[in-house]
């Protein structure tokens, strides 16, 4: 049995009520909005839009630690906090004052804690470049040390040093472009910079492309710290970037890549 639904009952009711319902069915056409009406093209601007968020450049600068003198076993001779990456680590421990067999081989790596090795040098005063060391330092907690292995001899005095490191990769990367399905971008002029400033070692490359890849580089090496250069018109679409790409930068200063133009999106019309 086919039940029907007391509101469609009181519909037909009312409909017989009025004397229409034995007259012809009236179908009347929904009136529909036009969809194009809010995809009109709309040429704005490029704006904040432009700006990448910052890079940070790797590594950190030389760290030294000492003298200490007549240290006792797992004496902290140099203690540094430094970002997480990868590192090759080149250290140099100094022996001065009253030293003799017991100082011999006596300074230890650390990295986040764990035993690295041990230093080769003799038990004599003088500084004793070591075999550079690769780490990985997790995010958080990253430092490295240089220890005592046991008690100097008294008199004696420790010192240790770890160079520069930019870090492998040594480059930092930052990246903007067109975000949102149907924008486009025509570009005039790109500025490089770094919170370092004009005078930084740092070298960068810009590409244009779904990728920083070589075939994509729109220059060649240009002065990291304090760039500017054109653009000539050149259109991005959604899923191509401008990159910057600095290496041989300062460790832990910041890389600013900014681009100006236009921007075409779709809005209502």
């Amino acid at each position: 049995m086919v039940r029907i639904p007391a509101s469609w009952a009181g519909a037909r009711a009312a409909l017989a009520g009025s004397g229409r319902s034995g007259g012809p069915t009236i179908i009347r056409r929904i009136n529909v909005t036009d969809v194009s009406r809010y995809v009109v093209p709309v040429t704005v601007d490029l704006g904040n839009d432009g700006v990448a968020p910052p890079a940070t450049m790797p590594g950190f600068l030389a760290q030294s630690g000492g003298p200490v003198t007549s240290p006792g076993a797992f004496a902290n001779i140099l203690f540094a906090t430094v970002p997480a990456g990868t590192y090759l680590v080149n250290w140099t421990v100094t022996l001065a004052g009253t030293v003799g067999a017991s100082d011999v081989n006596n300074f230890a790596l650390y990295a986040n804690g764990a035993f690295v090795t041990s230093s080769v040098n003799a038990g004599a005063a003088g500084s004793y470049p070591q075999t550079a060391q690769m780490v990985t330092l997790a995010a958080g907690s990253g430092n490295l040390k240089i220890l005592t292995n046991g008690a100097g001899t008294a008199g004696s005095q420790y010192s240790a040093t770890i160079a520069q490191n930019n870090g492998i990769p040594g480059t930092a990367t930052a990246q903007v472009g067109p975000q949102g399905l149907g924008q486009s971008w025509s570009l005039d002029q790109c500025y490089l910079s770094t919170s370092a400033g004009q005078f930084d070692t740092a070298q960068c490359v810009v590409y244009v492309g779904p990728l920083a890849l070589p075939q994509s580089a729109v220059t060649g090496s240009l002065q990291g710290g304090s760039s500017q250069f054109g653009l000539g018109g050149i259109g991005l679409a959604d899923g191509w970037f401008v990159w910057a790409v600095w290496s041989g930068g300062t460790p832990g200063s910041l890389c600013y890549l900014r681009v100006t133009g236009a921007k075409t999106v779709l809005a209502a019309g």
